[in-house]
């Protein structure tokens, strides 16, 4: 079951009731499974401050949340938008999409001066150094590797297709250490983790 996009919190009050009644359909035949994707990524950033780490509400992960007692396996759009076509594709300012328990940090740099790996390297260099940072387990991955080694010897900047993959790895690693873990409140098996909520950055909800 596809919910598409939830962006707001009035998204996810019009998805519950939509799904639920699909999920009175769907318990009236004999599926294996059910799942519920959803997408929670704006599709656009362009309008996000630069230079500086923002925090974005995971409204996905909301809607899921409240779904916990349907029983239902969970799925997502990753780093991207549920649209079809929507994106920043036209936004060539470094970008990272950084999944963190419940919320996206967003890393857009524009920082004047300077060649542009150095700008990326700053970007890495505060993303590094942020609470959501991950140092140790499932959740540090190749993406995570690839913006570690920026952050301590420069590499080179990437592109924007980069900066998707290095983003899209670093989210799948936490869903999978999140799914081995699941909560024991009647929380989603596929879920952010259990860490306190970071304090750096701007927060938009």
């Amino acid at each position: 079951m596809d919910a598409g996009d939830v962006c707001c919190p009035a998204d996810v009050r019009t998805a519950e009731p939509r799904v639920r009644h699909l999920l009175d359909w769907a318990r009236r035949h004999a599926w294996r499974s059910v799942t519920v994707a959803a997408g929670g990524m704006p599709p656009t950033l362009s309008r996000l401050p630069t230079d500086e780490p923002v925090q974005l509400d995971r409204w996905d992960w909301r809607l899921w949340r409240r779904l916990a007692d349907a029983g239902v396996d969970y799925g997502d759009y990753g780093v991207h938008p549920a649209g079809p076509g929507a994106g920043d594709s036209g936004d060539r300012l470094p970008t990272v999409r950084y999944t963190d328990d419940g919320s996206w940090w967003v890393y857009r740099w524009a920082r004047r001066g300077g060649r542009g790996d150095d700008r990326f390297a700053d970007l890495c260099r505060t993303l590094v150094s942020a609470p959501h940072w991950p140092t140790t387990g499932a959740a540090f991955s190749w993406g995570d590797h690839e913006l570690l080694r920026r952050a301590r010897r420069g590499a080179g900047a990437g592109s924007t297709a980069n900066w998707a993959a290095w983003s899209t790895s670093h989210h799948l690693a936490h869903v999978l250490a999140t799914l081995s873990h699941p909560a024991g409140d009647g929380a989603p098996r596929w879920h952010p983790g259990q860490g306190p909520p970071p304090q750096r950055g701007r927060s938009l909800r």
